[in-house]
Order: C-alpha cells, then sequence, then structure tokens
C-alpha cells in the first residue's frame, strides 16, 4: 500500500516488463518503467513533468517566476474566484509554496479565497467554533 494513497495499490505500480537485466528501471518523478519493453500504459513517456530538469539557468528563473505566481494567487479576485474550486490540501500546497517564496501574504489572501467554500468538515473551518481558522496563524505553520 502506498502512504496516502487511499485506494488499493494501482496495477501500472507492480510493472513487469523485462528480465531487468538491460531495464533502466522507473521514473523518479512519476514512477512508470523508463523500459522500452514495457506496454504504452505502464512506460514513462518522458513528456510533460517527467521530462523538467532543473538546471542553474532554470533557477535563476525561479525567483522571476514565483513572483508571478504570487500575483497572480495573491490577487483578491482569482483568490475568491478560483480558491473555492481547489481542495485544502491542493490550496495548502499552493499557499506553502507562496510562503516559502517569501509571499506570506498572497499565501493569506490565496487561503482567504479559498475557505470562502469550506463547510464543516473541511481542514480551514474549526468545527467546534464554526468558523473559520486564523488564516495567517496557519499560513506561518505551513513551513515552520
Amino acid at each position: 500500500m502506498i502512504e496516502g494513497y487511499p485506494f488499493d495499490e494501482p496495477d501500472f505500480l507492480d510493472i513487469e516488463c523485462c528480465d531487468k537485466t538491460d531495464c533502466p528501471g522507473t521514473c523518479d518523478y512519476c514512477g512508470f518503467s523508463k523500459c522500452s519493453k514495457a506496454d504504452d500504459n505502464n512506460r514513462c513517456d518522458g513528456k510533460g513533468m517527467c521530462d523538467m530538469t532543473i538546471t542553474t539557468t532554470n533557477l535563476n528563473e525561479l525567483p522571476s517566476a514565483l513572483a508571478g505566481l504570487a500575483n497572480v494567487f495573491g490577487n483578491v479576485h482569482v483568490a475568491h474566484d478560483t480558491g473555492c474550486r481547489f481542495t485544502c490540501n491542493e490550496a495548502d500546497s499552493l499557499a506553502a509554496v507562496l510562503v516559502a517564496a517569501g509571499y506570506r501574504d498572497a499565501a493569506i489572501t490565496w487561503l482567504e479565497g479559498h475557505v470562502i467554500a469550506d463547510e464543516a468538515d473541511d481542514l480551514h473551518l474549526d468545527v467546534d467554533e464554526g468558523v473559520d481558522i486564523d488564516i495567517p496563524a496557519y499560513v506561518d505553520a505551513l513551513v515552520a
């Protein structure tokens, strides 16, 4: 069973593609086989996120990319219009990136937009009190 995976382990994680003598193993990102003998459903195609490599050039662009991310998701209109469409875990992941990058206010705005649609059993609602949690304190704890 995969930690955090709520269902039975999917078939694609038990990949039998060859005799393993020349097998390049599995992709570090997606977990699919890199073996050319694996069927299409079980083989990493090297596209999408799997082909991303971090280079010095990419790292040099990271501050600018994070600033752009903060400008988009820290915008009150974007946060209110789209934040409610994210799950609590998805919203927290984005907020954690923003805080780690130094954009605490953007993370707070983002989560304030997200909590608009939270219901009684959601992560950002204090069930005992029936009110939203203290978002600034919550944001600070995300990367503590």
